[in-house]
């Protein structure tokens, strides 16, 4: 009989203990000769004192609705790690991909555009000032004139450009491949 802290008796304390823990009648009294659980003057035992016992002892199995909540959220933890290792592995090919060159970051597509802009510039400039007394000779007119020609043609180009840098709003098509684990 358990009443608060104290346990009346090494019956009480053997059906107390057989609720959560593997022990026999036969090593709880050979427990309590030996010393290992401490019997009160009165021949009580501290409820403390049993608990304390109690861990020293093998539990009992759990009962059937625990393990398979158990199991069940065992299971959910390791469906959560499947998909996390499917991800970085996702991100690690994607990253590989950036890096070999098939495609670029949504952050460095501003900087690439604006880069070959530049290079379309630059190109086109210096082919006109190669170009002008061609251009000149073919409109039929005075070769002297060569530099207000090309300063005529870079206007129209500088127009044409900064039309070309402004802000703009375009969609990048994304194409998700999809391949087969051998």
């Amino acid at each position: 009989m358990v009443e608060g802290n104290v346990i009346q008796d090494v019956k009480s304390v053997l059906t107390y203990l057989q609720e959560t823990r593997q022990i026999k009648q036969a090593k709880l009294y050979k427990d309590v000769r030996a010393g290992y659980l401490r019997r009160q003057k009165d021949g009580t035992f501290k409820r403390s004192d049993v608990d304390r016992y109690a861990a020293s002892l093998k539990p009992i199995a759990l009962p059937e609705r625990e393990t398979d909540d158990l199991s069940a959220l065992a299971k959910q933890e390791q469906e959560e790690r499947v998909l996390k290792l499917r991800e970085q592995r996702e991100a690690l090919a994607y990253d590989r991909k950036v890096k070999e060159g098939k495609y670029i970051l949504r952050e460095d597509i501003s900087l690439e555009l604006a880069g070959r802009a530049m290079a379309l510039s630059v190109g086109l400039r210096s082919a006109l000032q190669i170009a002008a007394q061609e251009l000149v000779q073919a409109a039929g007119g005075d070769k002297n004139r060569a530099d207000d020609l090309v300063r005529e043609i870079e206007k129209h180009l500088d127009e044409a450009l900064n039309e070309f840098s402004r802000p703009m709003t375009f969609a990048v098509a994304i194409e998700h491949e999809e391949h087969v684990e051998d």
